[in-house]
């Protein structure tokens, strides 16, 4: 996922490994959120909102981004809203005796954020992603003074979260909030530089955030809903534990042999899919079935189909549902 910024960054490879490794362990993250609710799997998802901050670029403008992220994001957001819209109704009416609020649920599939129910519970994402990161170019590219006072209004939107956020239509609140995660990965790319010992650095920030989480003193976090957990605490965690993850991908990328490293890019390629479709099959399968096996299945499921559009790249299907930089409508 994507975010930018203004200042001079060196540049990274057209593509790296080490930024897809986090991504992997992002995607990890999410699905195993869902499959396992009952654990304080902490602020999965800020994990791409960091690494938008890192990767941003000057290089686009705010016009030349909302496009860009609107190819990347919104088209097959809708595209597969309305392709599951399809089952999601079918098994609506075939479920209940009397005719269920088609209208209400219809109006909660637009409306998106909290609202959006399974197999539609991981849709905000997109366009949380949309808003934050075309709101952090513009931040980026408005006096210093508007671009402190914007992180200042997000945080202080975090801290009175319950009152401020939430129940928003496409979670626009989340994704302007999302900026702080952004600055932050941002921020951390300019000194990343400087940090001599990787693995000691980021084992220490994984043990302390671990307790943290353990202890109950950072909250669980629900972006979905538009809730940050414990005031500032919670945020700073779900931010240390991302950075820390991409301090460690530096030199796990350059230890892995070739052929892991692919596979692992070729995995990413396939996020779009991964992050719109593994709720399906959690939908579909009943309680009864073992955790273990839904989680496998969140991940074969949006993961044969991404195959099957790159065996297409130059398709319509394939430029809509699961667009890059080289397949896309826009």
């Amino acid at each position: 996922m994507t975010l930018q910024l203004t200042s001079a960054v060196t540049t990274l490879p057209r593509r790296s490994l080490q930024i897809d490794i986090v991504r992997l362990a992002g995607l990890a993250s999410v699905v195993a959120g869902h499959t396992w609710t009952q654990y304080p799997i902490n602020g999965y998802v800020s994990i791409f909102f960091v690494l938008s901050g890192y990767l941003w670029s000057a290089r686009r403008t705010v016009a030349e981004d909302v496009r860009y992220q609107s190819w990347k994001l919104l088209v097959p957001y809708f595209a597969w809203l309305g392709i599951l819209a399809l089952p999601y109704f079918a098994r609506l009416m075939l479920g209940h005796q009397k005719v269920p609020d088609l209208g209400g649920r219809a109006l909660d599939l637009l409306w998106c954020g909290e609202r959006g129910l399974a197999p539609f519970t991981a849709f905000w994402f997109m366009t949380a992603l949309f808003v934050g990161t075309v709101l952090f170019r513009v931040l980026m590219r408005a006096p210093r003074w508007v671009y402190i006072g914007g992180l200042a209004l997000a945080l202080t939107a975090t801290i009175f979260d319950e009152q401020l956020l939430g129940g928003k239509p496409g979670a626009v609140d989340v994704g302007a909030v999302s900026v702080l995660f952004m600055a932050a990965g941002h921020g951390y790319r300019k000194i990343e530089p400087k940090i001599g010992r990787p693995y000691g650095a980021a084992a220490a920030v994984f043990v302390v955030c671990v307790f943290l989480i353990a202890s109950g003193a950072s909250g669980r976090m629900n972006p979905r809903s538009g809730n940050f957990g414990t005031p500032v605490l919670s945020i700073a965690v779900a931010i240390l534990i991302a950075l820390a993850a991409v301090l460690l991908a530096g030199p796990l990328a350059r230890a892995l042999p070739e052929k892991t490293g692919r596979a692992i890019t070729r995995v990413v390629q396939m996020g779009t899919p991964v992050i719109l479709l593994h709720a399906v099959p959690l939908w579909l399968l009943p309680d009864s079935v073992p955790h273990l096996i839904k989680f496998v299945a969140a991940w074969v499921v949006p993961i044969s189909v991404a195959w099957v559009l790159l065996r297409f790249p130059d398709s319509v299907a394939r430029r809509t549902l699961m667009p890059d930089k080289d397949h896309h409508l826009l």
